[in-house]
């Protein structure tokens, strides 16, 4: 009779938890904490005369861990399946650029060695005196594009790829440097664009990124696209 009356309670209380967890939070019986909530009633309520088998205790421990794995890979493939469907949206909007003239926020630039970069500076306020240069990776001064005075407003310029000493620059990584100053030596903000044709899309870790005459650029830096 007490083991009768202990099963049925140990049932009772796995139960109870089991319905207040359904009908109260909707949550699903496969969740590791209703499983985990179910094996402590039934540890709690097992019959002192008669404890619960070693056995069995290790195989519903062993299944609660296979529920929990179950768990994390689920979740691990839903937020894969996220990042898949959001990168092939962002690719598939960012491939009818192709083609187009593009112009990006960007202060760097990847030169080819042959092919002359298209390069924006705007500043909202005139400045005394300010140097537009091309630098290499390692900060040297490669070409002087403009020195001198900058009205306010935006300017263009063209680096065919010649250094100051005449020579043809080497294909590789450069950066635009652009230091201004009001004649109080007061320092001038500027912004620095690249403009050119989009040639390809590249799906990095970064996200999406147009390539503008060679430079992989983020499509969030992506400022006009022109026919």
């Amino acid at each position: 009779m007490q083991t009768t009356a202990t099963n049925t309670q140990a049932s009772a209380a796995a139960t109870g938890s089991t319905t207040t967890t359904s009908s109260g939070t909707g949550t699903n019986l496969g969740t590791k904490d209703v499983f985990l909530k179910l094996l402590v009633a039934q540890i709690q309520n097992q019959n002192p005369l008669k404890p619960q088998d070693p056995t069995q205790m290790s195989s519903q421990l062993a299944q609660f861990n296979m529920v929990q794995q179950q768990i994390s890979t689920n979740s691990l493939l839903t937020n894969i399946s996220g990042t898949l469907k959001s990168s092939s949206g962002q690719a598939s909007n960012a491939a009818g650029y192709l083609g187009h003239h593009a112009v990006v926020n960007t202060n760097s630039l990847v030169y080819d060695g042959k092919t002359s970069q298209n390069l924006i500076v705007q500043n909202n306020q005139a400045a005394a005196q300010a140097d537009v240069q091309v630098v290499d990776s390692s900060g040297n001064v490669v070409k002087t594009l403009s020195s001198g005075p900058l009205q306010s407003g935006s300017h263009s310029f063209t680096w065919n790829g010649t250094t100051d000493a005449g020579t043809q620059a080497p294909a590789g990584q450069y950066a635009i440097s652009v230091t201004a100053a009001t004649a109080g030596g007061q320092s001038v903000a500027t912004n620095t664009q690249l403009a050119g044709q989009v040639q390809a899309v590249n799906l990095s870790a970064n996200g999406t990124q147009l390539v503008v005459n060679g430079t992989p650029v983020s499509l969030s830096k992506v400022q006009q696209i022109l026919l």
